[in-house]
């Protein structure tokens, strides 16, 4: 992926690629986001999601720090108690965020790989890995996969300039 879409995504979301840029030892996110540009929005549609939870807690917590000292909605006084609550609650969906471990292309589809991953995150992965089924790589556009001396998603047109012959039934035929 592009340099500038790499840094867009890693200052976006630092707790998702907070490794981007560690120790080989310990993460291969140390190689970047090893896909084409068309993937971008997948992803950060996917840290989006994964971002939720934390952004819906640390909105409360933000409200209710404006308001301590005043009364809320239902009359009652915003006490530092309740705002030190909303505050561990926003560390607590902080924690639960996954970490990236490596992004890459495999077999023509998306592979999100994470630490700390829970059910729902697991499932926002893998919709996101379905999504790039059908997404070509390098554009975003519309795609498929294509089979060849390498398993690609792409587009028509992107398939063509890659050497994928595709038949009038817009079948591959095979990639020279």
């Amino acid at each position: 992926m592009r340099p500038d879409l790499d840094k867009k995504l890693v200052e976006k979301y630092p707790a998702i690629f907070r490794d981007r840029y560690g120790n080989p030892k310990n993460t291969a996110m140390c190689w970047g986001f090893e896909h084409g540009d068309g993937w971008y929005h997948i992803l950060d549609i996917l840290c989006a999601m994964l971002y939720k939870d934390y952004n819906n807690a640390k909105r409360e917590y933000e409200r209710l720090r404006r308001r301590e000292g005043t009364k809320d909605y239902t009359g009652t006084i915003v006490d530092s108690i309740r705002v030190e609550r909303a505050r561990l609650k926003m560390k607590e969906e902080y924690e639960k965020i996954p970490v990236a471990v490596q992004v890459k292309e495999k077999y023509g589809t998306l592979r999100f790989y994470v630490d700390r991953s829970d059910h729902a995150a697991d499932d926002l992965i893998h919709f996101a890995e379905l999504m790039s089924e059908v997404t070509c790589e390098e554009c975003g556009n519309p795609g498929r996969l294509r089979e060849g001396s390498w398993i690609r998603t792409l587009c028509d047109q992107h398939a063509l300039e890659q050497g994928y012959i595709i038949d009038e039934d817009n079948h591959d035929v095979t990639n020279t």
